[in-house]
């Protein structure tokens, strides 16, 4: 396992949700899905680095994905702290709670 900080130069999309990304590069790539905001998929040069939670396996986790239209690469993954496992009881792949995306950040920097 990797520190967080090693992965303080990339150009993390805070705002990207696990269902964002099905919608950006797998389902709707070529509409601003949500919003005008977000562009669409412009080619297969165009990827998202950004954070979930994991709490299919025994210990729920932290994980970095870089996602783009011709697919994933886990770059990472953090045992999520116990402070935060109350907010992640079922099984499922989730977006960061704002707590917990501002210990990510505290942890990175």
């Amino acid at each position: 396992m990797s520190d967080l900080h090693e992965f303080n130069t990339l150009p993390i999309d805070w705002s990207m949700e696990p269902e964002d990304a099905v919608a950006k590069y797998l389902e709707w790539g070529g509409t601003n899905y949500k919003s005008t905001d977000r562009q669409p998929v412009k080619g297969k040069f165009d990827y998202s680095h950004y954070f979930v939670v994991n709490t299919w396996n025994k210990k729920p986790e932290i994980i970095l994905i870089k996602r783009s239209s011709e697919g994933y690469e886990e770059l990472g993954h953090w045992a999520l702290p116990e402070k935060f496992e109350e907010d992640y009881t079922l099984k499922g792949v989730y977006k960061l709670t704002d707590e917990l995306k501002e210990w990510v950040k505290e942890q990175m920097h």
